[in-house]
């Protein structure tokens, strides 16, 4: 895909994070705890249901075509993998709907910060009720540092216009340079 040759690739590459320990480790915790309780639920019911089939059918003398035992026996068989199908769609949509609500309030958070920036206002981020995640933090401390890098530009600006820190032509070019260099896109 990435046709440049490797020396001349950027140092600094971008990381995707595809696992969020914060939630997918209770997410995973809760799934294996589930799925043990529905084999534990599943063995049980099946020993109770399969027992009574078998208790009635063990004590008779006569065998006879019309009471088949397997039948019985996979009928039964067949509620209860489709109780633990239906348990375990349940618990993926509930899931699905936790990690929804997870991701969307990250999201909500993200947005605001830069529907903030857009409007070029960086001032101090009160909020801090948002959802703490990694994406929120990055944007924050770059924030911090656009705000930082505006005041210094407004200093500087303020310094050029006023004229008080300049004595000669070389501390104004000295100024403009430092100006400059403060208003390129990467600091």
């Amino acid at each position: 895909m990435n046709s440049l040759p490797q020396q001349q690739q950027s140092p600094v590459r971008r990381k995707i994070h595809y696992v969020d320990h914060a939630i997918q480790k209770w997410l995973l915790l809760a799934l294996v705890a589930l799925e043990v309780l529905l084999v534990c639920a599943a063995l049980w019911g099946l020993y109770r249901e399969l027992s009574s089939v078998i208790e009635q059918n063990i004590y008779r003398i006569h065998y006879t075509d019309n009471q088949r035992i397997f039948p019985l026996l996979l009928k039964n068989s067949v509620y209860v993998l489709g109780a633990m199908l239906a348990a375990n769609a349940a618990a993926l949509l509930i899931a699905d709907r936790i990690w929804a609500y997870y991701v969307n309030a990250i999201l909500r958070a993200f947005s605001a910060l830069m529907v903030r920036t857009g409007k070029l206002d960086f001032l101090d981020n009160a909020d801090s009720s948002a959802r703490q995640h990694e994406t929120v933090e990055r944007a924050l401390a770059w924030r911090k540092a656009e705000r930082i890098r505006c005041r210094k530009i407004r200093e500087k600006i303020g310094g050029l216009e006023s004229g008080a820190d300049f004595t000669g032509p070389q501390e104004r070019e000295k100024a403009k340079a430092s100006l400059a260099g403060l208003l390129q896109i990467l600091p």
